[in-house]
């Protein structure tokens, strides 16, 4: 009856558009964990406590989701080539990117990488990907990753979709590459200590890191303290030197990533 209970809410907080893409394994994981955290039983909660949940949930995933209007499988399949700079300037994490994907491409250009990890890609491989690179795109949002798919396709890219949870990092059966992106993904996964980034750093193997953080609050606001001084310290004390470059709308740390 509990697992009965548990899968019916799972379906409620999926029923969001914008939560449709995000796979039943990560919400599962997220209600477990919070059910986790708060010793909470769910099969003791009255109706309005899981009324409670269910919005406490959706509110924690939408931190992992862009948010754009959900594009059905079937209209995912007939697009092309002009569709795609429609989509990016409807989605909100590419939209805020729009003026700084020149710099973060300069970037790219000058490490030359022939393949490229991803990690919480969202949209970024429509404005990132080309052939003569192999990509790995990584997101939990399955929503992304089939017109990240399509995309790949219609370019005849090398490339690769992965639906897994990046704070399951250590789960995740990764290549070796030339350059690993996470690109304002750090504030989303964890909100204290960095353990976790720590993991994410530690268990990609590549020669080079573009990690990237907003320089505006959600509210639009330029923050007072955008540099991350927790980055700079970890990247100090493993050795991996970097520079740091900024845009108008996001701080970037280019990173060595030197065998210890």
């Amino acid at each position: 009856m509990a697992n009965d209970e548990f899968d019916r809410l799972i379906g409620l907080i999926k029923e969001k558009n914008e939560l449709k893409g995000i796979s039943s394994e990560v919400v599962r994981d997220t209600l477990n964990l919070y059910l986790l955290k708060n010793n909470i039983d769910l099969g003791k909660l009255s109706q309005k406590d899981k009324e409670v949940i269910k919005k406490d949930i959706r509110a924690e995933l939408r931190k992992y989701v862009g948010r754009f209007h959900l594009i059905h499988k079937g209209e995912v399949e007939k697009m092309q080539e002009e569709d795609f700079l429609e989509i990016i300037t409807k989605h909100s994490s590419t939209r805020e990117r729009l003026e700084s994907y020149e710099l973060l491409k300069s970037f790219i250009e000058e490490i030359a990488p022939r393949k490229i990890i991803d990690l919480g890609c969202g949209l970024n491989p429509l404005m990132i990907a080309k052939k003569g690179m192999e990509y790995y795109a990584v997101d939990i949002n399955k929503s992304d990753l089939e017109i990240v798919g399509r995309y790949f396709s219609l370019k005849k890219i090398e490339g690769h979709i992965i639906n897994k949870d990046i704070r399951k990092i250590t789960e995740i059966n990764l290549p070796a590459a030339d350059l690993c992106l996470i690109l304002k993904v750090f504030d989303v996964i964890e909100s204290r200590g960095h353990r976790l980034a720590e993991t994410v750093l530690d268990e990609v193997n590549t020669k080079n890191l573009i990690i990237s953080f907003p320089t505006k609050t959600l509210s639009g606001r330029p923050m007072n303290h955008p540099q991350r001084g927790w980055i700079e310290r970890l990247l100090a004390r493993k050795g991996w030197p970097f520079e740091l470059h900024k845009s108008k709308n996001e701080i970037f740390y280019i990173v060595k990533k030197l065998k210890e």
